[in-house]
This record gives structure tokens, C-alpha cells and sequence, in this order.
């Protein structure tokens, strides 16, 4: 799903930014501040 995503964006040259959080990482509940879900 990411990875097609991606994809578009760059297809379409939009600036994005990734954040990769692994699970059971204390970034996690940053992840879930700013996105609003866990994916």
C-alpha cells in the first residue's frame, strides 16, 4: 500500500515526507498525533 503510494507521489512530483516507525517504537504515539491512524 506505501509503496503505491509513493509511487504517485513522485509520479506527480508532491513533496512528501516519510516516517518510518517500527512497531513497538516510542514513536509511535507521535505517529498516531499527527496521522490519526496506524496506517
Amino acid at each position: 500500500y506505501a509503496r503505491i503510494v509513493r509511487e504517485a507521489l513522485c509520479e506527480l512530483e508532491l513533496p512528501y515526507i516519510l516516517n518510518n516507525v517500527g512497531e513497538g517504537s516510542s514513536r509511535v504515539s507521535y505517529l498516531y498525533q499527527i496521522s490519526g491512524s496506524k496506517e
